[in-house]
């Protein structure tokens, strides 16, 4: 399957009502806030930025976490740092398991935050409430997990699933800074297949909404293209094969997945290649790269 066949796929489309009750929520919070926190995935930073969003809060002051940077690919995470260098957009990477990349992200908030402080003295207004910020992203970016490690305490629900946060919550980070955290939100109308299977490859999307072939198949024609053999590193495997199907049937073969038969079982093979991607085991892998300037 090549780029192309994936325009033959119905439009994808992830959109619950959840979703659009806490877009409407969120505009309505926007004037108690004085800072947005984003947080986006590194291995598709613009992919996983909510571009309605964006148009809400460009009056507001930003600080974008470029999460996961431990799964992307190293040399592309830095030209998207170039490029929002370029921009002069306030940013940071994060990844996980990193005490160094933990004290850059409470570093980078630390800074935001007090020059939200400075802001808000400047009009008169920090003598009588803390720094309130928003933290905001697609599902499945890791909002949560942020701001956990912000307050150094499980204050906020994580999950592998997209969804997991359904509802606004007030968490406070100390006496003088107070974060929002808000329901993921996807964008109502996703601009392509290839970006739908993007999202659903990073669990943006929920996986019954796509097919696990169309996901596995795209996978497999990244890992190819970007001539990346980690994957058959960690499956024990020759070659990529001529086709999806070859492929998977090599995959079955080696883990044992069979049907009543005999027969090599696909479907196992999809969800095994797809969960370990999704682990980390299959390498650093990026999906986009910086527009050329």
């Amino acid at each position: 399957m090549t780029t192309t066949d994936y325009e033959d796929m119905p439009a994808i489309s992830w959109f619950p009502g959840h979703m659009l009750k806490a877009e409407k929520q969120l505009a309505d919070k926007l004037k108690l806030i004085d800072l947005v926190i984003e947080v986006a995935d590194a291995r598709a930073p613009d992919h996983t930025r909510n571009y309605r969003l964006g148009e809400r809060i460009a009056h507001k002051k930003t600080l974008l976490i470029i999460n996961k940077c431990d799964l992307a690919n190293a040399d592309i995470t830095d030209k998207w740092q170039s490029c929002f260098r370029e921009q002069d957009l306030r940013h940071v990477l994060h990844q996980r398991n990193s005490r160094a990349a933990e004290g850059r992200l409470r570093k980078a908030v630390h800074d935001a935050v007090s020059d939200a402080q400075t802001r808000l003295q400047l009009v008169g207004n920090s003598a009588y409430r803390p720094v309130r910020a928003m933290v905001i992203g697609m599902p499945n970016v890791g909002k949560s997990t942020i701001i956990n490690k912000l307050v150094r305490k499980r204050t906020a629900e994580t999950g592998p699933k997209p969804g997991v946060t359904r509802n606004q919550q007030w968490v406070k980070v100390n006496e003088h800074f107070e974060l929002l955290d808000t329901p993921g939100i996807m964008i109502p109308r996703i601009e392509s297949r290839e970006s739908g299977l993007i999202l659903g490859l990073l669990a943006v999307i929920r996986d019954k909404v796509l097919h696990l072939d169309h996901l596995s198949g795209y996978l497999i024609d990244r890992f190819e293209a970007l001539g990346n053999t980690e994957l058959l590193t960690w499956y024990g495997l020759p070659d990529f094969a001529p086709s999806h199907d070859a492929f998977l049937d090599q995959l079955a073969a080696r883990r044992g997945f069979v049907r009543p038969g005999k027969a090599g079982d696909r479907r196992q093979a999809c969800i095994c290649l797809i969960n370990d991607f999704r682990k980390g085991r299959l390498g650093r892998i990026s999906f986009t790269t910086p527009p050329l300037r």
